[in-house]
């Protein structure tokens, strides 16, 4: 993430007290519950709540929801990005 998002994100965060949603493909354990948060506030230099919930949907991979931000590392998000290259591939003739 580039120095003007994180910045970007930081001001939602703090604002109004605004917190984050971490959504896993799974219920996460109260470990990995506290090496996300040991993380993002690290990364971000903010000790800001975060909400977990889990959504079967995702097959694997997590999302990480900002008040205005969502960034998506979940399998059914990158198949469904390869599905739209390859379908614009068939589409353009390439």
């Amino acid at each position: 993430m580039d120095p003007a998002e994180r910045e970007r994100i930081n001001n939602e965060l703090v604002t109004n007290g605004a917190g984050m949603t971490i959504i896993s493909a799974y219920p996460l354990k109260a470990k990995e519950r506290g090496i996300w948060q040991k993380r993002l506030s690290k990364n971000l230099g903010l000790d800001v709540p975060i909400k977990f919930e889990s959504d079967e949907n995702f097959l694997g991979g997590m999302e990480v929801r900002f008040p205005h931000t969502v960034l998506k590392f979940t399998w059914s998000d990158q198949l469904a990005e390869l599905k739209e290259v390859l379908l614009d591939d068939v589409h353009s003739g390439s």
